[in-house]
Formats: structure tokens, C-alpha cells, sequence
């Protein structure tokens, strides 16, 4: 009787062409326009327990994460980003662990080279570009986890002691994860990590990470740019050599 008096109230309205007695006789034949009349009308939700799907629970993390960063952001901000909370326990650990006769570690080295904080910074953008950017296209997400991580002070749980490499091929093949997980947020969270205890394990202070990950990040979209925009004009070149060649 529910089902019958559902449908004259729409039939009044010349909405279906099937009657009620029609319906009663077949009611399977018209299941589908019940289904859509209960969707349309009736908002229905989740049932507790019910599974998640993945798009919606890498949403539900981002929201989660972006509500923590006023949380961090009110504090008080230096140009660049970062806290002068931050700064001031790098200056402490610096006066600390740093005494004036203690002996200066030999630098990293790269291409033959000690490592500076330029060719630093665009070391780790080819390193990015080559391993989140071409392969996951992950760069923003990935840098500005490192970030955030920076301005929550959660960046001690990536380092590692004890390295045995001594240049900067050799601490990414030291600190290379044993496999990438296949869920989203995971591959992001494993991704920053890793670049994260790189930079901590090449010596570099959390204030400067804070800064120098914008722009690894920002180097390595403009290779990717540069890379696609050289792609397009071999094709431009190709296509024209071909038609005055046809």
C-alpha cells in the first residue's frame, strides 16, 4: 500500500504512465523509478562502519591537514614562512652543539664538489623532478608536507644517525625507501620523508629546509615545463621540416 499511495500522489501530476494496478501486477518492471524517486527525495547517508572510498578518505586527510595550519600559521611569522619559535631553537641548538673548538665536519660532496646550499637546493629540484614529479606528479603535495612538518616541529623523526655515505649521491641511495606504497597520502607522506631526512642528514637545519623546499619544489616544475615545452617545439620543428619535405 506504501508503493501505491507513493505513485498516484505522483501520478496525479502525469509523471508515469503506469497506473498503480499496473504496478502492483510487475513491480520489478518499475523498480528503477522507485530508486530514482527515493534519491531525489530522501537524503541518505552512510551507515556506521560502512568502508570509506579512497578518494573521499585522501579528501578527509586533507581536510584535517589543512585545518591543523592556522593552527601553526597564527604564530608568529618571519619573512619566508617560518616561526620565530623555529629559528630560535635552530639558534640554540646551534650554540649548544656547536662549541668553538669543536671540529668542523668535512663537507658533503657532489660532482666532485662541496656541496653549497645553491647546488643543494638544485640537486634535491633534479632529484624531485625525477622521482615525484615524472613518476607521481606528486611535487606540490610532496614539499609542502616537508613544510608543514617544518612549522609543527616534526622533522626529528626523519633523521637518521650513522650515515656512512659522504656525498649526496650516496645519502639518496642510503635513505631511498625499500618500496613506494601504491595509497596516495602514504606515497606523499613517504615521499616527503624521505627527502626530508636527506636534507637532515646533509646537515641542514630545519629554518633553511623551510625555505629551500618552496624553491626545490618550484625548480623542479620548471624542469618538467621546460622539458614539455622542448617537446612541443621538436614536434613544431618535425612537422614543418615534413611539410616542405611533402
Amino acid at each position: 500500500m506504501g508503493s501505491a499511495t507513493l505513485l498516484t500522489t505522483t501520478l496525479r501530476r502525469c509523471r508515469y504512465r503506469v497506473g498503480p494496478i499496473d504496478f502492483l501486477r510487475d513491480p520489478k518492471a518499475h523498480t528503477d523509478y522507485l530508486v530514482d524517486f527515493v534519491v531525489k527525495r530522501v537524503e541518505l547517508g552512510r551507515l556506521p562502519g560502512a568502508p570509506v572510498p579512497s578518494w573521499q578518505a585522501a579528501s578527509n586527510r586533507g581536510d584535517v591537514f589543512r585545518g591543523h595550519r592556522p593552527k601553526t600559521l597564527g604564530r608568529d611569522l618571519l619573512p619566508g614562512g617560518v616561526t620565530s619559535n623555529t629559528v630560535a631553537a635552530d639558534e640554540q641548538d646551534h650554540r649548544t652543539t656547536s662549541p668553538a673548538k669543536a671540529k668542523t665536519p668535512r663537507p658533503f660532496m657532489h660532482k666532485r664538489r662541496p656541496l653549497t646550499e645553491e647546488s643543494l637546493i638544485d640537486a634535491m629540484a633534479a632529484l624531485v623532478f625525477e622521482e615525484v614529479t615524472l613518476r607521481f606528479d606528486f611535487t606540490r603535495e610532496v614539499c609542502e608536507l616537508v613544510r608543514d612538518q617544518v612549522l609543527t616541529g616534526n622533522l626529528d623523526q626523519y633523521r637518521v644517525e650513522g650515515l656512512a655515505a659522504t656525498s649526496f649521491n650516496g645519502v639518496v641511495k642510503e635513505l631511498h625507501p625499500a618500496e613506494f606504497p601504491d595509497y596516495a597520502p602514504d606515497l606523499i607522506s613517504t615521499d616527503a620523508g624521505w627527502l626530508a631526512g636527506i636534507l637532515l642528514a646533509l646537515r641542514q637545519r630545519p629554518g633553511w629546509i623551510y625555505g629551500a623546499t618552496e624553491k626545490i619544489g618550484a625548480r623542479a616544475i620548471q624542469i618538467q615545463q621546460a622539458r614539455y615545452d622542448g617537446w612541443v617545439a621538436d614536434r613544431i620543428d618535425r612537422s614543418q621540416h615534413e611539410s616542405l619535405g611533402a
